[in-house]
């Protein structure tokens, strides 16, 4: 079964695995923004959780670094 968690929960590890996966990716925050047309500092509030990966941005971020949402929400399902 899957484990539940609060929202603030689920931004702050969402940012934690978007800012591994960009690493993986070898991609710095001003090249990921750039790739997907938001600034460094937005990256920034995403990796931290400050800020929510709306659906559409997820599926950008997805192209941007060769990866699948599965990647980011998968130890949720």
């Amino acid at each position: 079964m899957a484990r539940r968690a609060n929202s603030e929960d689920l931004n702050r590890e969402i940012g934690e695995r978007l800012r591994e996966l960009r690493l993986l990716a070898d991609m710095t925050q001003q090249e990921l923004g750039a790739a997907i047309g938001v600034s460094y500092v937005q990256i920034q509030k995403y990796e931290s959780g400050k800020n929510r990966i709306a659906v559409s941005t997820l599926i950008v971020m997805c192209q941007a670094l060769n990866s699948g949402p599965m990647d980011f929400i998968g130890r949720y399902f």
